[in-house]
């Protein structure tokens, strides 16, 4: 996916997304050791990177809300959503947007 994304050069990235089966979770929401861990099967998409998109591509900013909305629609039957603050935060996308869409 990674190598995908840098050939296919636009920073809205390609909808390629990663399924890593029985992943071990060993921490709460705070980071502290569960008494119990548990296995989840993951599934990882590109956030589309705003802020390059912004620098690079302006034209093509009127596509991003579209590109996300078709990556959260994989997420139709999951149990639940991990965001990752940090890679948002890279991305230049609001907190908002991408916790709202996935309620």
């Amino acid at each position: 996916m990674y190598e995908a994304n840098r050939a296919h050069k636009s920073c809205i990235y390609l909808d390629d997304m990663i399924y890593s089966p029985k992943v071990p979770v060993f921490r709460d929401d705070d980071y502290g050791l569960l008494d119990e861990p548990f296995v989840a099967s993951m599934l990882t998409a590109p956030a589309v990177n705003r802020g390059a998109v912004a620098r690079n591509e302006p034209q093509r900013l009127g596509e991003l809300e579209a590109a996300m909305l078709a990556r959260i629609d994989a997420f139709e039957h999951v149990t639940f959503s991990v965001l990752d603050r940090k890679g948002a935060a890279a991305a230049a996308f609001e907190a908002q947007f991408t916790g709202e869409e996935f309620k």
